[in-house]
């Protein structure tokens, strides 16, 4: 599922507008970004918490640069979701895909199959 689509899922899902679906996603974007900057864990309910971890590099120059990485963990309730998801068995039985093409996700508790990582995020 490309993000349109997503957009329009979500649209169907709740009777929202595109462009607030669109400004809710950016805001929660934002939302996120500037909490890790602060060094602050920031949660989306339901879906993961991206813990940060403050890092120091030099860049070319030697000069002392922070940046922040994100370390994300799956909520337990989404993965439990997607573990009880029988959709990516049938659509392996099916033909639809192959164990080849499932992405495997671990967030240190478990393992997620999916077909598309992107749509994890």
């Amino acid at each position: 599922m490309d993000m349109q689509e997503r957009y329009n899922d979500i649209a169907k899902k709740t009777g929202l507008s595109e462009n607030i679906i669109r400004s809710v996603f950016k805001a929660t974007r934002d939302s996120v970004i500037e909490s890790l900057k602060h060094g602050e864990r920031a949660t989306i309910p339901g879906i993961c918490n991206f813990t940060p971890d403050l890092r120091v590099g030099y860049d070319f120059g030697g000069d002392k640069k922070y940046f922040v990485k994100a370390k994300i963990k799956v909520s337990s309730t989404f993965e439990k979701e997607l573990k009880e998801s029988s959709v990516i068995d049938q659509d392996i039985k099916n033909g639809k895909t192959s164990v080849e093409d499932l992405t495997y996700v671990s967030d240190g508790s478990g393992i997620i199959r999916t077909t598309q990582i992107n749509s994890l995020l």
